[in-house]
C-alpha cells in the first residue's frame, strides 16, 4: 500500500521584518493512500497536434540543473557549493495568494528585498548565461476554493487574469519563464485539482487550455508550460486529463523517494509502478514532448513520509533517467527534510555530485546561451 506524504509550502510575503514567511494553502504530496478505486476518468479532452513539437529521443534535452531553496536567492551559491557546481542558474518559485491581485502580480516580481526579487535575478543574468525561472502557478487563488471555479474557468471567465499575469511577467523581464501550471493536479488535496467526475476533469482541462492561450496572447510572451502530475497518486489514465499537445510544452512528474515501505525496492516502485515515472515517460514520448522532474529529493525517514534516508541508489535512478531521456530540467527540492537529508547523507550527496555536479554524467548544456540564441529571452 502506498502512503501519502504532505508538507506545507511556505511562500514569503512582505510582512513585518526581513524574510517573514506565511503558510499558504498549497500542498506537495508524494504517493497515494492506495487500495481505493481510482476516480472516474474523463474522456480525452486535449488536442494532439502542435505547431511546435519537439522530437523525443532516447537522450538529449537541456537537462538543466535547478533548485527550490526556500525562495532565497542567496541560497543558490550555497547549494552550488554543496553539490559541486560552479553556479546554479535555474530556480523554482511558487505563487500563493488568497486573491487575484496576488495571483496576477506575485511577490517574486516586485519584492523590495533583493534576496527575494527573482525577476531582478533573471534581469541581471550574465551576458552569456540566461538565468531560468520556473514558476509553480495554481489555476486559481486560494480564496476561490469551494466555489464553482472549474466551470467558470472553462467558460473563459478568468482569462483576463491570465493575460494580466502574463503582462506582469513580461514587464518584469521574465517573459521566458517556465510555467508549471496547476502542478500535481491529480492530488485531491490541491485546491485546483482535476476533481472526481468526468465533468470536473473536462472543465479543468478547458480551464487549463484557456489560461495558456490567454497568456500566450500577450506580446513578448515566450513561456513554456509544464503539465506536471504527482507520481503514483490516483492511477488515472493520463489522457483523461491531458490538456493537449498545442498547450503543453513539457510533461513533468514530481518524484520524491517517499511513500515506499521499508524493505520494498524504492526506485523500482516509484519508476515502474502503475502511474509511475516510466509510464509518464512513455506517455511523453508518444506525444513527442520532453520530460521534467520539477520536484524530487531524498528525505529524512519517519513514520509519516516513509522516505528512504541516505539512498544513493535513488539518486542514481533519477540521474540515469535524466541521462537517458529527453529531459528539459530537474529541480531538487532543497527545503525541509529533503534539504537536511541531502546535506547530511554523504552517499546521496556523492551520487548527486557525480551526476549533476560540474561535468557530471547527467548534467546538460545548461549555460542558457541556447535559450537566448533561440530568441526566447523577453524584450
Amino acid at each position: 500500500m502506498r502512503l501519502s506524504v504532505s508538507q506545507a509550502l511556505l511562500v514569503p510575503f512582505r510582512t513585518a521584518g526581513r524574510g517573514a514567511l506565511v503558510a499558504v494553502a498549497l500542498s506537495l504530496t508524494g504517493g497515494t493512500a492506495g487500495g481505493g478505486a481510482p476516480a472516474t476518468a474523463a474522456p480525452t479532452a486535449g488536442q494532439t497536434t502542435s505547431t511546435s513539437v519537439q522530437t523525443a529521443t532516447t537522450s538529449g534535452g537541456q537537462k538543466r540543473v535547478c533548485v527550490y531553496d526556500h525562495n532565497y536567492i542567496s541560497g543558490l551559491p550555497k547549494f552550488a557549493a554543496l553539490v559541486g557546481r560552479q553556479t546554479i542558474d535555474c530556480a523554482m518559485v511558487y505563487t500563493g495568494s488568497p486573491d487575484w491581485a496576488g495571483w496576477v502580480n506575485p511577490w517574486y516580481l516586485h519584492d523590495p528585498d533583493p534576496d527575494l526579487n527573482w525577476a531582478a535575478w533573471v534581469r541581471n543574468s550574465p551576458a552569456n548565461d540566461r538565468r531560468q525561472l520556473i514558476i509553480s502557478q495554481p489555476l486559481i487563488p486560494s480564496g476561490l476554493a469551494g466555489t464553482n471555479w472549474r466551470s467558470l474557468g472553462a467558460s473563459g471567465a478568468f482569462n483576463t487574469y491570465a493575460r494580466e499575469f502574463a503582462y506582469y511577467l513580461v514587464s518584469g523581464g521574465v517573459g521566458d519563464a517556465i510555467i508549471r501550471l496547476s502542478w500535481e493536479m491529480n492530488y485531491t488535496g490541491n485546491i485546483d485539482n482535476i476533481g472526481t467526475t468526468r465533468r470536473d476533469a473536462r472543465e479543468w482541462v478547458q480551464f487549463w487550455r484557456n489560461t495558456v492561450k490567454a497568456m500566450r496572447s500577450v506580446p513578448g510572451a515566450h513561456f513554456k508550460f509544464v503539465w506536471c502530475i504527482n507520481n503514483r497518486y490516483r492511477n488515472i489514465p493520463f489522457s483523461s486529463y491531458y490538456p493537449g499537445d498545442d498547450v503543453v510544452d513539457i510533461i513533468g512528474d514530481d518524484v520524491y523517494d517517499s511513500g515506499v515501505p521499508r524493505g520494498v525496492q524504492r526506485w523500482k516502485t516509484v519508476d515502474l509502478s502503475a502511474g509511475g515515472f516510466q509510464d509518464l515517460i512513455d506517455f511523453a514520448r508518444s506525444h513527442h514532448k520532453p520530460i521534467a522532474i520539477p520536484e524530487w529529493g531524498v528525505g529524512v525517514p519517519n513514520r509519516s513520509n516513509l522516505a528512504g534516508g541516505d539512498d544513493p541508489n535513488y539518486v542514481r535512478g533519477i540521474a540515469q533517467t535524466v541521462a537517458d531521456n529527453n529531459v528539459a530540467f530537474q529541480t531538487y527540492f532543497f527545503a525541509h527534510e529533503w534539504a537536511r537529508q541531502l546535506e547530511h547523507g554523504p552517499r546521496s550527496l556523492g551520487a548527486y555530485r557525480a551526476a549533476f555536479g560540474n561535468a557530471g554524467y547527467a548534467d546538460g548544456p545548461d549555460d542558457g546561451t541556447d535559450v537566448v540564441a533561440a530568441g526566447h529571452a523577453p524584450g
